[in-house]
């Protein structure tokens, strides 16, 4: 039996992809719900969130470890998260955050709901618009690349000079993440992928007051929501992107992973 614990939207489109494929799969949110042997654990994404599944309230871990039977398996985003009873010898980990396909078609979803906030919260035209991207990784290439095509004039900014060459030969004005020498008053749009502080209070007082922040990294961010309110700054955090847009995409993408991996020898 392949068990889905808590979640978002995306669980029921991967368990109906599962289902399809012929794979037995069920769902439960509490410790009451929980069969007596699991073979295969299904977490969401992100798998652990303050200490607990997200969309299983009050399930009890302990409970959880002691049902999972010899050489099971669990599909999680982000291991280190896991807590220690899960951490089993006997139990093979498949880390999602560690798989480069899974990642991409995840940055993919992301930077395409990062800009339908921008859109729906903004009293500005993407096209036109100055625009930040924090983080040269997978998330801030795809969405430099879609606010580009919109007509934006993109800032990507980095600590790895290699990552600022790569900006530069791409089209968008490179930046060094946490200098900005080029200044912060000028930007209507300013999206964050790094998870770690990287703008302080002084360098939020200095963003135009109708500049949006859009916050797509895992806690604990690039800014202080605190410090936003206080400086009369609109920022969104908009961690999960893929679960509220895209459910059907992004859960079928990891349905499909599962699938691949089970079947593999």
């Amino acid at each position: 039996m392949y068990l889905f614990l808590g979640g978002d939207e995306r669980s029921p489109w991967a368990m109906e992809y599962l289902r399809q494929k012929g794979f037995p799969v069920c769902h439960c949110r509490s410790t009451e719900e929980l069969p007596w042997e699991i073979s295969c654990l299904i977490l969401p994404i992100p798998s652990f969130r303050r200490g607990s599944i997200p969309g299983c309230g009050e399930l009890s871990v302990k409970e959880l470890a002691e049902r999972l039977k010899k050489d099971s398996r669990i599909y999680c985003y982000g291991k280190a998260l896991l807590p220690s009873e899960l951490l089993r010898q006997d139990v093979k980990i498949i880390d999602l955050s560690q798989e480069e396909g899974f990642l991409l078609q995840n940055a993919l979803a992301t930077a395409e709901a990062a800009l339908a906030l921008a859109v729906e919260h903004s009293p500005v035209t993407i096209h036109g618009s100055e625009c930040l991207v924090i983080g040269a990784g997978r998330i801030g290439l795809a969405l430099a690349q879609r606010l580009q095509a919109l007509g934006a004039r993109v800032c990507l900014s980095s600590r790895k000079a290699s990552d600022r060459a790569k900006a530069s030969s791409l089209g968008y004005a490179p930046e060094k993440t946490g200098l900005y020498e080029k200044g912060l008053e000028q930007y209507d749009f300013l999206f964050n992928t790094v998870p770690s502080p990287i703008l302080s209070k002084e360098q939020l007082a200095r963003l135009k007051k109708d500049c949006l922040l859009i916050e797509l990294a895992s806690e604990p961010g690039g800014f202080d929501p605190a410090q936003c309110k206080t400086l009369g700054l609109s920022a969104i955090h908009a961690q999960g992107l893929p679960g509220k847009y895209s459910p059907k995409t992004a859960g079928i993408c990891y349905g499909r992973y599962i699938e691949e991996s089970e079947v593999s020898p």
